[in-house]
């Protein structure tokens, strides 16, 4: 192992251990020797041997002091947090194990030890950032904060993004939520029913939210866009049906979680789709939910859905989110 040259590029502390390596490695285990050496290590530019006689250097920790009161660690520490502050993990495709090595080694580089001011670092370095309030605040030290990033990533990929294409499925009857073309009678309206059991183009859906966030939460309303059918929103007609369209429609739903487990939504989770319909005081919170009424259109039969406002039951657990 060669020894390394102190040129201000290192961390002082950093420096000193590797010299000791070096020097046990070598079979150098006196204190002075490895003082001797490591004073030799040193580029005349950051400090040469007169500063190092006038301040009589007697020990590696002073040595590393002196190292420390340059200029050359201040432009050191300053150009770790600049290079802090840029740093970036796309959650999508970089490598945790590199990523978390370098801020660890970033914050130790620039001396930042308080956890409050790790965090801020952490949190601006994470895209899309927007995702990791549901780990922050459960965090009381850079290591557990580290452990909840990592449980998140593992549940990333099951994690349902904005704009994410889903299929909904009734819980009581295995059926897909499903839309066509075709309208309800009397209606410029798009069917919405209770499909096969079997997933195809009819049952999928486009999700979508109207927060900053890429994650569809709880706390926010999300659209529902028929992927294969042009302007076809779920939403529910004046008898409450649910039909696909956009004019004149209410689509704004909500999503509420069966167990209140967290507040963004993951793919296989069981919850209830909400709508308000009306207007100003006659407004109603409807719920949606599939029955046994059939609808008879060109001859085929389809199991309606509508949205109610009875009390909840376990029927109405209707929608097996997955993407």
């Amino acid at each position: 192992m060669k020894l390394p040259k102190y040129d201000g590029n290192i961390h002082p502390n950093e420096w000193i251990k590797q010299i000791q390596i070096c020097c046990f490695l070598k079979k150098i285990v006196k204190d002075d020797d490895i003082l001797q050496i490591a004073k030799t290590m040193i580029d005349p530019i950051i400090i040469n041997n007169n500063m190092i006689l006038e301040n009589n250097i007697t020990s590696l920790e002073e040595l590393n002091n002196l190292l420390k009161q340059q200029n050359s660690f201040l432009i050191f520490k300053n150009s770790s947090k600049r290079k802090l502050q840029l740093l970036k993990f796309q959650i999508k495709n970089d490598d945790m194990t590199k990523y978390i090595l370098e801020f660890r080694s970033l914050c130790r580089d620039a001396e930042i030890n308080d956890f409050e001011e790790q965090k801020k670092y952490f949190i601006q370095s994470i895209l899309p950032i927007n995702l990791i309030d549901s780990f922050i605040k459960e965090s009381n030290s850079m290591n557990e904060l580290i452990k909840n990033f990592d449980d998140f990533l593992l549940n990333y990929s099951r994690i349902i993004k904005n704009n994410s294409c889903v299929a909904l499925k009734h819980i009581a009857t295995g059926k897909y939520l499903s839309s066509c073309n075709k309208k309800y009678q009397n209606s410029n309206y798009n069917l919405v029913y209770c499909g096969d059991n079997i997933l195809n183009n009819d049952a999928l859906w486009i999700i979508s939210n109207n927060n900053i966030t890429n994650l569809i939460t709880f706390q926010n309303s999300i659209t529902l866009k028929h992927k294969s059918s042009s302007n076809n929103y779920l939403s529910v007609d004046s008898d409450y049906k649910a039909c696909g369209g956009n004019e004149g429609l209410t689509i704004d739903w909500t999503l509420q979680h069966s167990k209140n487990e967290r507040n963004y939504l993951e793919s296989k989770d069981n919850v209830l789709l909400k709508i308000s319909f009306g207007k100003n005081t006659s407004v109603k919170n409807l719920t949606l939910r599939s029955h046994e009424n059939i609808l008879k259109i060109d001859n085929n039969d389809y199991q309606e859905v509508f949205a109610h406002e009875n009390r909840i039951g376990g029927i109405d657990e209707v929608l097996y989110v997955y993407c």
